[in-house]
């Protein structure tokens, strides 16, 4: 500490308290300590100036008395010029400059950094400081910060006059402030990094959040800034086009009253811009519109994150993705029915991770035609939304690691799976993808030939309505690909698996665990090595050996298909071997032999539903040579 020098001043002349740190007492009995320092105080301005040494106590002074107080202190960083202990209710007058600069307060207006760090923390005995003097236009790092945290009487702030910040200035300065109502204004041009880095965290009774008018932000600069005030209504308006990194992160985190978002019109995002923007804004009905088509990483994760009331969902119309961009977007809105469109083609890595898991009124998922993924890029996409009776159409035939896992965990609701084209895996791509969907009873599809580690790991676990499980045509396994598979699917009763190879570690580790004590298990001729039990074939079940069936080849309007000699139509259309969104009904009892002959049958394209402008009744199929022709003229 630097040595302590005041103008000189006799003793009995009068001070103008206006002048320096007053405290007024609003109790008989009222005390003061300053940790860390010493400092000089006087009695009702009158003029005696007392030393107080460190952690020392004032001599106590009755209600409408006043204590004042100087020093010429030297911050100690993070505890500042040290905190003031006040015994009794008060009030808080004067210029607090008084503790930097002495009795010259009042010509200087630049404060140091840390200088008034914790100054009044946990001071649970202010009541008002609207007549505190902080002037100071010249900031510096840390200067404010958590200058009144846990001042829980605190009704009152005082105004703060500066128009350029710096690093930090404000963070916590009001922190935990649980009886103020109304926020000081904050007339800044400029912003700082942190700036304003929860100002105002649980101000439980704020109601009124200040005007924030500035257009250019800084890294941080609102991050938390209302965080868990569970009074505030109405959000201020952020007038800003240019974003800065997490410059709204959590800024209305925890505030359950809020009804009335802001509007956020940027097109072009930043990384962690609106992180957990509105966390746990239980109130919050309706989402602002997301106009933006430019995002970055983590730009939207966890933004609307547990928002309960939350019916309505913003329209998402970027088509290029960012790394980790809709993470956890709308964890746990339990009242959201319908997603937005997602209309991006190419994926980014974890882009829409845990989107909406555990949105338990979800109805409708939307169409994702991406046939370029990443890593995790879909993962627990729809965990837990248990309502979800379809799922949508996954067209891509190149995987990524992660890219389905967990996709759709425990959707309960969830009847019927969407075709998987894949057949070349990545590590884990199906891993959990259908585990805990009990209502599931017909899975799809898995044609690939060519498997990764833990590929197919729990892909149908505790499936407790799936009766027959997808062929498995590989013929070498890999690391784990199948273990725990079909673990707890108590009504499977047929499986097909044509493996050869199962030296693989932990390839088959309890992958039928708990399924059907009877069935039918369909192995490859040449396979004479698999166990019996839970790691290979269930006991109680018959084994037969797969028998190859001889295969056709025809074309539709020019495409070419194939099917099993043999095989109806209406086997063909619910086959693997049906690669189109079409749907054929025949009227007698046709089979694809030889292709011919002519045969008369109902076709649907498209959906599964008869609309007449895409339906046919009754209309003839020409077979000639293996080539079926429409008429369009009946489309």
């Amino acid at each position: 500490m630097r040595r302590r020098f005041f103008s000189h001043s006799i003793k009995g002349a009068f001070i103008d308290i206006n002048n320096y740190l007053t405290i007024e007492a609003l109790e008989d009995g009222l005390t003061v300590s300053l940790s860390s320092n010493a400092c000089e105080y006087c009695i009702d301005g009158d003029g005696e100036w007392k030393s107080l040494s460190a952690d020392a106590k004032t001599e106590p002074i009755d209600i409408s008395h006043t204590l004042s107080f100087r020093g010429i202190l030297t911050p100690k960083s993070s505890k500042g010029i040290g905190t003031f202990t006040i015994s009794k209710k008060c009030n808080l007058k004067g210029n607090c400059m008084s503790m930097l600069y002495g009795d010259e307060a009042m010509n200087n207006n630049r404060v140091a950094s840390y200088a008034f760090q914790k100054l009044f923390q946990n001071a649970t005995t202010i009541v008002n400081a609207s007549e505190l003097q902080i002037h100071a236009t010249l900031l510096n790092p840390y200067c404010y910060k958590n200058m009144f945290y846990g001042c829980t009487s605190l009704v009152e702030a005082p105004e703060l006059l500066a128009t350029m910040l710096a690093k930090n200035c404000y963070s916590y300065m009001f922190g935990g402030c649980t009886s103020l109502v109304e926020a000081p204004q904050l007339p800044v041009t400029k912003l700082a990094d942190n700036c304003y880095e929860r100002m105002f965290i649980n101000c439980t009774s704020l109601v009124k959040a200040p005007e924030l008018p500035v257009t250019t932000l800084a890294s941080s600069c609102y991050s938390s800034m209302f965080y868990g005030c569970t009074s505030l209504v109405k959000a201020p308006e952020l007038p800003v086009t240019t974003l800065a990194s997490s410059c709204y992160s959590s800024m209305f985190y925890g505030c359950t009253s809020l009804v009335e978002a802001p509007q956020l019109p940027v097109t072009t995002l930043v990384s962690y811009c609106y992180y957990n923007m509105f966390g746990g804004c239980t109130s919050l009905v309706e989402a602002p519109q997301l106009p933006a088509t430019t995002l970055a990483d983590n730009c939207y994760r966890d933004m609307f994150y547990g928002c309960t009331s939350l019916v309505k969902a913003p329209e998402l119309p970027a088509t290029t993705l960012a790394s980790n961009c809709y993470y956890y977007m709308f964890y746990g809105c339990t009242s959201l029915v319908e997603a937005p469109q997602l209309p991006a083609t190419m994926l980014a890595s974890g882009c829409y991770y845990n989107m909406f898991i555990n949105c338990t009124s979800l109805v409708k998922a939307p169409q994702l035609p991406a046939t370029t993924l990443s890593s995790s890029c879909y993962s627990y996409m729809f965990k837990g939304c248990t309502s979800l009776v379809e799922a949508p159409q996954l067209p891509a035939t190149m995987l990524a690691s992660s890219c389905y896992e967990y996709m759709f965990f425990n959707c309960t609701s969830l009847v019927e799976s969407p075709q998987l084209y894949a057949t070349t895996l990545a590590s884990s791509c199906y891993r959990y993808m259908f585990d805990g969907c009990t209502s599931l009873v017909k899975a799809p599809e898995l044609p690939a030939t060519t498997l990764a580690d833990w590929c197919y790991f729990s892909m149908f676990g505790d499936c407790t309505s799936l009766v027959e499980a997808p062929q498995l045509p590989a013929t070498t396994l890999a690391s784990s690909c199948y273990s725990y598979m079909f673990k707890g699917c108590s009504k499977l009763n047929k499986i097909t698996m044509l493996a050869t190879n199962i030296s693989a570690s932990d390839c088959l580790t309890s992958w039928v665990n708990g399924v059907a004590s009877s069935g039918t298990f369909i192995k490859h001729k040449e396979m004479t090595s698999l166990p019996s039990g839970e790691n290979g074939i269930p006991e109680g079940w018959i084994v037969e050996d797969y028998i190859e069936t001889n295969l056709i080849t025809f074309t539709i309007d020019g495409t070419e298909y194939q099917a099993e000699e043999g095989m109806t139509w209406e086997e063909w259309c619910d086959s693997e071997f049906n690669k189109i969104q079409m749907i054929v009904r025949f009227t007698g009892t046709h089979s694809i032999v030889g292709l011919n002959p002519p045969i008369n049958i109902l076709v649907l394209k498209g959906d599964s539903a008869l609309v007449p402008d895409t339906s046919v009744f009754g209309h003839d199929l020409i077979i000639t040579d293996g080539v079926y022709m429409h008429d369009y003229n009946d489309f």
